[in-house]
């Protein structure tokens, strides 16, 4: 970090002086030099001039400082001496080091600029003094963008079924986090009809339609419930498996199918079922049919529902369980482009030969440079996200072994569904309100939503959104059940409104960039979308192709 002003002296000039004699000694030295005085006695030499003083610590500032990926920090460094002084800046005196520089880079100045999440010593030496500050990265923000839910269009059920719907969070950087069950809230607009629990799993209470809402953050998707008075009767339930050996300390995860009168059947059905175990000493279940042993001994499990049941023997040895000796990486694919995820996951190797895949227990993962790829944990192992082009590392830590996972990214070129390219327009009834999109077989895009008061105009007669810039699609647009992705990449998004007067004012778009539709042919000439970050939320809406 240079200084604005002139540099300061060092330590040992500040000290350096001409050497003056002492008056005395100067006349005596005269006087001789011309005959003076008789047999005068040599002159006292000067004193010595006082040694420089040394250096004796480096400090700092600031000593702990935290930024984001992509942001700098200026660290300053202060000099102590032997005589107390010190000396700020002495940015220009020491050599900078960073120990990780793939997280905080640091340079010949003390200017830190964030890499990569994670923490790194920045140190600044002068010989063999030296001074260090902990310098902490983190991770830009991402913004929940949209909530979906499967199955996104709705369940119908019969009076005491249940369907667990699932969440899943959809962020600004393009990735998503499945279940998000846990972490919205869920309710119906008439719990008469069908409850919900904080899970999602909804109870059909009585006949009638209800609408299911989940919402985050503002942020909301809705399911209709449909529910009939009467269904079929459970007839019947399976288990699978019917009989299991374990060792102390080992698990095994029992699944059911319920059986109905009409002939169908559900699996997994654990949740909805009472389990017990005839010997909790010998080995123990929980509400989701996982045993565990215990010790040695047999033990009978049996699951049940009304006046349903069945059961599943359980034999435990007293032989230890098989430690885990190792871990190895299992992935499919080497190579990805910006934007691609892939999944990665563990195969987990025990000490009695036997292995496990894929192992979850107690993994952790680690990516070397997240802003190359994103590593995000998930059911079986890991999902991998490509966020910009170069090459990467995926780490696997489970009980002090590890596996890695290479990648290397490469730029992506944005991609459409040629099936879209053209006009698809929706105009209501009165053809007044609409939306209506333009996709370009460049891969530009035109849209705009429209809304006009007619009832009484209390604020605004008419509100336009319009929308420039580029698209993309993720994900299958065949299936309306499984919903894929328009992408839109705004370069220009602004909405016009329109006053009682007749006066109009245009203010900038603030949702977030990228933002998605979801999107589904419902044939060649019908496109379904739905979105939600708009001036307002229209739902599903069927457009027709022009």
């Amino acid at each position: 970090m240079p200084s604005t002003h002139s540099p300061s002296p060092s330590p040992a000039s500040r000290w350096i002086r001409p050497l003056r004699a002492p008056v005395a000694s100067l006349l005596t030295i005269l006087v001789m030099a011309c005959g003076g005085g008789g047999g005068g006695s040599t002159p006292t030499p000067p004193p010595p001039p006082p040694s420089a003083p040394s250096l004796t610590s480096i400090t700092l500032a600031p000593s702990g400082p935290t930024l984001n990926v992509g942001a700098s920090v200026d660290l300053q460094a202060t000099g102590r001496f032997s005589d107390g002084t010190t000396v700020t800046p002495y940015d220009i005196e020491v050599t900078w080091t960073s120990s990780a520089p793939g997280t905080a880079s640091v340079s010949a100045s003390g200017l830190v600029n964030g890499v990569a999440a994670g923490t790194a010593t920045v140190t600044a030496a002068k010989g063999s003094i030296q001074g260090s500050a902990t310098v902490t990265v983190i991770a830009s923000t991402v913004i929940l963008t949209s909530i979906t839910l499967n199955p996104a269009a709705g369940v119908t059920l019969n009076v005491g079924q249940t369907a667990d719907f699932t969440a899943t969070a959809n962020w600004s950087n393009g990735t998503s986090t499945t279940p998000y069950d846990s972490s919205v809230t869920w309710t119906t607009n008439l719990p008469n009809v069908a409850t919900v629990n904080s899970a999602g799993v909804v109870t059909a209470v009585a006949a009638g339609a209800a609408i299911l809402t989940a919402n985050a953050n503002g942020l909301n998707t809705t399911a209709a419930i449909t529910v009939s008075a009467s269904g079929p009767i459970l007839t019947s339930i399976t288990l699978t498996p019917t009989s299991s050996t374990l060792s102390i300390g080992q698990t095994v995860d029992i699944t059911s199918a319920a059986n109905w009168s009409n002939g169908t059947s559900t699996t997994p059905y654990d949740s909805y079922l009472t389990w017990i175990s005839s010997a909790p000493s010998v080995a123990t279940v929980n509400a989701g049919g996982v045993v565990t042993a215990v010790a040695a001994g047999t033990a009978t499990i049996t699951a049940s529902l009304g006046g349903v049941s069945r059961t599943a023997a359980i034999t435990v040895s007293a032989s230890p369980a098989a430690v885990l000796t190792g871990i190895t990486m299992l992935q499919s694919t080497s190579s990805l482009q910006v934007g691609q995820t892939t999944g990665i996951a563990v195969m987990a190797h025990w000490s009695d030969g036997t292995t496990t895949s894929p192992y979850t227990t107690g993994v952790t993962w680690v990516s070397s440079n997240s802003a190359v790829a994103t590593a995000t944990p998930s059911a079986t192992g890991c999902t991998v996200t490509a966020v910009s082009a170069g090459t990467v590392n995926i780490t696997a830590t489970a009980s002090g072994y590890t596996a890695t996972a290479g990648f290397g990214v490469a730029a992506s070129t944005p991609t459409f569904d040629a099936r879209l390219v053209g006009s698809w327009n929706f105009v209501d009834a009165i053809g007044e309100y609409g939306s209506f999109y333009t996709f370009n077989a460049n891969g530009t895009f035109t849209y705009s939503l429209i809304y006009i008061n007619r009832s009484s105009c209390i604020y605004y007669s008419r509100i336009v959104a319009s929308h420039q810039g580029t698209f993309s699609t993720q994900g299958s647009l065949d299936n309306p059940a499984s919903a894929g992705q328009i992408i839109f990449n705004c370069t220009s998004h602004f909405t016009d409104y329109t006053n009682c007067a007749g006066s109009i004012s245009r203010l900038p778009w603030n949702g977030a960039n990228p933002h998605f539709h979801w999107a589904a042919f419902i044939n060649a000439t019908t496109l379904a979308t739905n979105h939600s970050d708009d001036f307002q939320a229209t739902g599903t809406l069927n457009h027709a192709k022009q």
